[in-house]
């Protein structure tokens, strides 16, 4: 498998600390917001807390420009790829986070109606297919618990302009640990796993009316690239697609 370590939390100023025994290859370079490069896959653990994140970080109390408010508690995040004892957690948190997050945005009955049983198959076959670095699930476990994951896979839209790139598929975090920090870990290890899969640059869709994700979006460098697209569900959703470098 290729693999990724997560950058030195002082150049992201986010609040996190890596643990000890992640580190660089002295043949890249860090960048904020993006994902060191490692030549073989490893599970990084990061604390989202109050804890120290790093020489040339924000003090405490403000952690950079658009940035969450620090949770109480610090929080051990481990980050790794999905595997099948993952699949019910997933769909827990994919049913929980659509409830909330595309709640005044889509009808009401079709949220109400989504089940975690139902999302369980999807997920199996979504973890059985995974080709690293290419394309997979990647979880945010805390304590022991799935609370949020990030699909990567080549970009699969019908547009030559987007040929070679990189893709987020689905992107959710559990609606209680929403501004904890862990959407932005999830983040920057998709973004480094898809530089990995050598994608110079990656794409994601997102729901017009949505200002919550293309907020956060925006802050992590994602752009809109005028495309746009129709999605029928009981009525028509207009969905904007933004597209980031990696590289």
């Amino acid at each position: 498998m290729a693999a990724l370590s997560l950058p030195r939390p002082g150049l992201l100023h986010e609040p996190w600390s890596l643990s000890p025994n992640v580190t660089a290859p002295s043949n890249h370079t860090s960048r904020p917001d993006r994902g060191t490069l490692a030549t073989k896959w490893s599970t990084s653990t990061v604390t989202v807390g109050a804890g120290s994140v790093g020489a040339g970080s924000v003090g405490a109390g403000s952690v950079g420009a658009g940035s969450v408010a620090r949770p109480r508690e610090n929080r051990r995040v481990e980050i790794r790829p999905a595997t099948a004892d993952d699949v019910e957690r997933i769909a827990r948190v994919d049913v929980l986070a659509r409830q909330a997050g595309y709640q005044g945005l889509l009808p009401q009955h079709l949220l109400d109606g989504l089940r975690a049983a139902d999302q369980v198959p999807k997920w199996t076959a979504a973890v059985r297919e995974a080709a690293w670095p290419h394309r997979g699930t990647l979880v945010a476990v805390v304590s022991g618990d799935v609370v949020g994951f990030v699909s990567v896979r080549p970009a699969e839209d019908d547009d030559p302009g987007v040929a070679g790139m990189g893709e987020i598929s689905s992107f959710h975090v559990l609606p209680a640990l929403w501004s904890h920090g862990i959407g932005r870990c999830l983040m920057v290890a998709a973004t480094a796993t898809m530089a990995v899969a050598g994608h110079p640059s990656a794409l994601l869709w997102v729901v017009q009316t949505n200002i919550r994700a293309i907020r956060f979006y925006t802050h992590r460098g994602w752009r809109p690239d005028g495309a746009t697209r129709d999605d029928v569900v009981d009525h028509v959703t207009l969905r904007l697609r933004y597209r980031r470098e990696l590289r």
